[in-house]
Parts: structure tokens; C-alpha cells; sequence
């Protein structure tokens, strides 16, 4: 029988996804104690470890008993500690009197309650202080709250409060509040995150409907949640970390019931297994553990083991046997638990299995224990175990007639410039000689002297890899040069498959300097060469005397405006002092023409003239607006 190699990748159905061992547990309850400053920490510290020591109760008592305004909560704290914490109880400081207002007060909340929480705990303290009162009255109270009030929290404390009454006194009738309860409508509420469920996120609410679905399958007789939702709310107390002593106390709370009950445990399945599986003796090894990290007495079998591509099944209802580890090198530690579990495969599974990727499905049996209502689901790969058979490498001049194969490279072995390495290798299957088809082949060749590696590409023809390689053409760096072949794929056992041929010695191409590295590859690192960028030399100018005869004639025309405008004389008659502006604006644009001939030059021109052209539109637009207006 050829050994195959299992190595466990991940998981595929949604299940319990860990759990809250003892050390976590304890240090829940180590920072309840910690941050415990009121009444209510005390009373959760009550509940949770009634044996509770170290309560200096001289310091405590004074505080907790002194008379004083107290909730109908906050007196049931206050005598539930003084009555059921150890420390306290036998104390005669401790001994909480209850004066008549307190029993007015609590007759008011049980005749004439205003809410479910209130009434919740009257009836509490009513049991704690063991006085008596009608069962079914308390029921029907419930139930006509309830239509004032239908919650998840209200609904939940209902629920567990007459289911409490009626572990007493089977007799009663709670169809009063049964109306009120859909715990599918209750769950609807819920919100899912990823793979876990809880009621907004609050671990109070989450807790307290976990117990109220519990109390009610005791009343009803069924537990009307699936083991998919009930991992849900599980995984939400195991994921989410409890940020105050009320949020400690709920995840006590629903952990005990997850663990105590008479319905459904949920249980988390942990692969141990880590290590690829050399051979088909060595065990595959899970753990089975409740939600607080015990170990759960159940039986633990594979269901079908699957191929991925074929669909193909190799494997039916196999068993897992107890684990009894030896002390073979291959395990990883001590799996000296009940509840590790291991199934070796060495008379179950065909010698002919086939290669690839399996799903392996796994399925819990024995007790109240679940998993989800999908089974449990593992990906394996069964890899072949790989050898290169047939390695041999050439190397000579490329103008030879015959190659001279070596399977491996002489002592004296070298090459010049104008040679040629070819290679030639086999991937087979170790045990049965098969051809196999890898994902990467390389050949690489290592200079000894500073490191550097070129690495080709080998590829199948038929049976056989092979690579041939121009050293003046690809190889940078004579000296000895080491050549190695790299084969990998996911399927083979090793993964990756390294073999030597030796050192080759590389002649008629410079070799490295020791610790240098060739700066050909660097060269686009290099500072740049300063650029250096010559403006076209303005034309030469005409001569001075050309400039100013060509400046005269053109100022000739406006000379002889003025010539004109002086012997025929200028009406100013209808110019307004208003209109001033507007001229200003023009002569202006006429001076900035001088200074752009001047000095200025053609965008600082633009600038100015944007300005000075808006004004004068508006200035000549006012005076054309007031000429117009004047009669003629």
C-alpha cells in the first residue's frame, strides 16, 4: 500500500467556532470581583458563587442594611445577598429587617404591578421572605401585563417566571401568558452577525431569552429552537467580550445553561492535527469540547470522505476510536485527553486513492450534543509523495555534434561563453513510477560569488521536463555557478521538490568582484544630467533714428486732432462732472498702451487692461444711460 499525506486546510459548515475555557471563565469571574462596587455586583456574585469569601462584613453589612429609598429591585438585591451569600448570612449585622413600608411596597407591586421587571421581582422577594400567595393569580397577572407589554425582555421574564411557579405546582394553568408567547416572532428579533445571533448586541436580553426558551421547553415539553440558531447564540457569548459586571453575570448566566440542560449541548469539534500526514498509519486526531472547554463524551465518526473533482466517495460511516498517542516523532504533543480522538486509515481506504482534494464530513452522535444542522465539514488534500528521477545535465560548446549527459556536474566541469546547458529531468510518483504533471518547474543557476540568481522556465515534452540555456545570451556573471532544479505543485508531497547537480564553472564572462553587485540593473537610479535649454535670441532692433521717425508717424494723426480741435474750438457745453470718470478710464487704457510699448510686457498688459476695460464699460455705459435721458 503506498502512504499518502493528509494536511486538514480549513472548514466548510458553520458550527460552534470555540469555546470559553476555564481559564477565560475565571478570569470573568476575577473581574466581577474586581470591578464590584454596588448592591447589584454583589448580587451577581450572589448568584454565581454563593460560597463566595473574603466580604469583610463589619465594612458591608452597615451600608447594605441602613434604611434608606429602595426599588422594589433594589431590595431584592439587598436580601437575596444578606440570605444566600455565606459570608453575610450568618451575620447578625448582616440580618436585613424589613419594616412595614417595604411590605407596603411590595404589596403594591404584586396587586397592582405597573411592568413585567417589577412585578418579576415582587414575586421573587415573595418567595425569598417565603410568604405565601396564589400561584394562578400571579399567572394571570403576568399575562394581562403582557398586552401592555410584549417585548423580548418582558415576554423572556414572564416566560421564566411562571415556568419557575409552575416547577412548583404543576397544577397551574399558564395558557394566559401561553397566548402571548411566539418565541419563532421573539426570535425574529434577533440580530445575525456573521455566525453569531443575539438581540441587539445586549448580553442581558440574549441571556435572559436563552433561559426563557429553555424554561418553557420544560413546561411544553419541546424546545422550539433549531441547533443552528441555538449555536448562533452561542457563538455570540463565546466571540463578544462582556464590557461591565452585568454583561459577566448574563454570560455566566447562558453558559450554565448551555452546559445544563435537559434538550441540547452545543459542542465545538477542534482539529488537532496540524502537521501533513507522511503516512497512512498516523492518526487523524480531533477533539470534542462543550461550550465551557470539557471534554464531550460522544462519538465522533466520518461520515463520507468525498473527492472535489470526481465527486467520488471513498469513505463511509468510519468511526473514530480513542486516542492513545505513542511516542513516535511525528506527534506534535501529548494528546493524553478522552476526549481526542483518532481514525487511522490504513485498512479503509483504497490503495488506488486518487490524488486531489477530499471533503471530509464528520458527524457528532451520543448525548444531547450538537454541532449545526449541517454536518461537520473538513477540506483535506491527498498529495502524491514526488521524486525527480532521470536528473542529467549537458553542457558544451553549441557548435558540438553530441552531447555528453552527466548526472552530475564534474569536479573540473566548465563551460565558455559560447556554450549551451540543457537539462533534462523526470517528476514521478515515488511509489508508483507514474508521470506526474507539476504546477512550477525551474532550472536555476547561482553564482557562487555574489548571490544572484537567473532562473528558466523547464517545460514538458512527453514524459520529461527539460531547459536549455545560451550562457552568453542569459547568464551576467561568470565563476562557479551552481545549477538547481525547483519543482512545486500543491499536490505533491513535498510541496516543493529541490535537487543539486553541482557547481559548474562559467569561463569567458567577467566575474563579480566579492560583494559587489552589478550596477546595470541600477543605472536608472542615477542622478539625472542637468538640462540645459537655450530661449530663441530675440531679433536685433531696427536703428534708433528708424524707431523714432516710425514713432512720430504714428503719433501724427492724434497731433493733428488737436490742431483741429484748437482752431475750430470744442463744445464742452453738455459735459457733466459725472462724465469725468468715464474719460479718466480712457486715458488711462491710452497710458497703459504707452507702458506696454514702453516696458511692460504682453500678460502683465492683459491684467490691467481686464480691469481697467470692465470699469470704463460701466462708466461709458452711465454716461450713454444720461445723455439719452437729457431732451435734445
Amino acid at each position: 500500500m503506498r502512504f499518502l499525506g493528509w494536511v486538514v486546510i480549513a472548514s466548510a459548515a458553520a458550527a460552534l467556532s470555540g469555546t470559553l475555557k476555564k481559564d477565560i471563565l475565571k478570569t470573568l469571574y476575577f473581574n466581577t470581583e474586581q470591578n464590584a462596587k454596588g448592591i447589584k455586583d454583589l448580587f451577581y456574585i450572589a448568584l454565581m458563587n454563593p460560597e463566595h469569601t473574603g466580604i469583610d462584613a463589619a465594612k458591608t453589612c452597615p451600608g447594605l442594611t441602613k434604611e434608606a429609598d429602595r426599588s422594589v429591585e433594589e431590595l431584592y438585591h439587598t436580601i437575596f445577598i444578606t440570605k444566600q451569600m455565606k459570608d453575610l448570612s450568618s451575620k447578625k449585622e448582616c440580618k436585613y429587617p424589613v419594616t412595614s413600608k417595604d411590605e407596603d411596597m411590595i404589596s403594591v407591586n404584586m396587586e397592582n404591578p405597573s411592568n413585567v421587571k417589577d412585578f418579576f421581582h415582587a414575586m421573587n422577594l415573595e418567595i425569598l421572605l417565603q410568604n405565601g400567595f396564589d400561584g394562578q393569580v400571579v399567572v394571570d397577572t403576568f399575562g394581562k401585563l403582557l398586552e401592555k407589554d410584549d417585548s423580548v425582555l418582558a415576554v423572556t421574564l414572564a416566560m421564566r417566571a411562571v415556568t419557575q411557579l409552575w416547577v412548583q405546582n404543576d397544577q397551574l394553568n399558564l395558557d394566559s401568558v401561553a397566548k402571548h408567547v411566539d418565541i419563532a416572532d421573539l426570535f425574529a428579533q434577533a440580530d445575525a452577525f456573521d455566525t453569531e445571533l443575539s438581540f441587539d448586541g445586549k448580553f442581558a436580553v440574549t441571556s435572559n431569552f436563552i433561559s426563557a426558551v429553555f424554561s418553557w421547553a420544560e413546561y411544553t415539553g419541546k424546545l422550539e429552537l433549531t441547533d443552528d440558531q441555538l449555536i448562533g447564540f452561542a457563538n455570540f457569548f463565546v466571540h463578544n467580550k462582556p464590557q461591565d459586571n452585568t454583561d459577566r453575570f448574563y454570560a455566566f448566566e447562558a453558559v450554565a445553561i448551555f452546559i445544563k440542560n435537559n434538550y441540547k449541548t452545543p459542542c465545538h469539534v477542534e482539529w488537532i492535527s496540524r502537521k501533513p500526514f507522511v503516512s497512512a498509519k498516523m492518526p487523524l486526531v480531533a477533539q470534542i469540547l462543550t461550550i465551557t472547554g470539557e471534554p464531550a463524551d460522544v462519538q465522533l465518526s466520518v461520515k463520507s470522505m468525498t473527492h472535489v473533482t470526481t465527486n467520488e466517495n471513498f469513505l463511509t460511516n468510519c468511526k473514530f476510536s480513542l486516542h492513545a498517542p505513542d511516542d513516535e516523532g511525528w506527534m506534535e504533543k501529548d494528546f493524553s485527553d478522552n476526549a481526542m480522538y483518532k481514525v487511522v486509515f490504513e485498512h479503509q481506504l483504497p490503495t488506488d486513492l486518487v490524488p486531489g482534494y477530499y471533503d471530509v464530513e464528520l458527524e457528532v452522535s451520543g448525548g444531547n450534543y450538537i454541532t449545526g444542522n449541517d454536518s461537520i465539514r473538513q477540506r483535506i488534500k491527498v498529495p502524491h509523495n514526488v521524486a525527480l528521477k532521470n536528473t542529467r545535465i549537458a553542457f558544451a560548446s553549441k557548435s558540438s555534434v553530441e552531447k555528453k549527459w552527466h548526472t552530475t556536474i564534474p569536479e573540473d566541469g566548465a563551460i565558455g561563453s559560447d556554450g549551451k546547458i540543457s537539462v533534462e529531468f523526470e517528476v514521478v510518483n515515488d511509489q508508483t513510477s507514474e508521470s506526474l504533471d507539476a504546477h512550477q518547474a525551474f532550472v536555476v543557476f547561482y553564482n557562487t560569488l555574489n548571490d544572484v540568481e537567473i532562473t528558466f522556465i523547464a517545460e514538458k515534452k512527453k514524459s520529461k521536463y527539460v531547459a536549455s540555456v545560451d550562457v552568453s545570451g542569459n547568464l551576467e556573471f561568470g565563476g562557479k555557478t551552481e545549477v538547481k532544479l525547483i519543482v512545486g505543485d500543491a499536490l505533491f508531497h513535498p510541496s516543493l521538490k529541490l535537487h543539486s547537480f553541482g557547481k559548474l564553472q562559467i569561463n569567458g564572462i567577467p566575474e563579480p568582484e566579492f560583494g559587489d553587485y552589478n550596477d546595470r540593473y541600477l543605472a536608472k537610479y542615477d542622478e539625472p544630467a542637468e538640462i540645459k535649454h537655450t530661449f530663441r535670441e530675440p531679433e536685433a532692433r531696427p536703428p534708433v533714428m528708424i524707431s523714432f521717425v516710425f514713432t512720430g508717424l504714428c503719433a501724427l494723426p492724434i497731433v493733428g486732432l488737436l490742431v483741429v480741435w484748437s482752431r475750430l474750438g470744442v463744445n464742452l457745453g453738455r459735459m457733466e462732472s459725472s462724465f469725468l470718470p468715464f474719460h479718466i478710464a480712457i486715458a488711462s487704457i491710452f497710458g497703459l498702451y504707452f507702458l506696454y510699448w514702453l516696458k511692460l510686457d504682453m500678460f502683465t498688459t492683459l491684467k490691467y487692461l481686464s480691469l481697467l476695460g470692465s470699469v470704463t464699460f460701466i462708466l461709458g455705459n452711465r454716461v450713454l444711460s444720461t445723455l439719452a435721458g437729457k431732451p435734445k
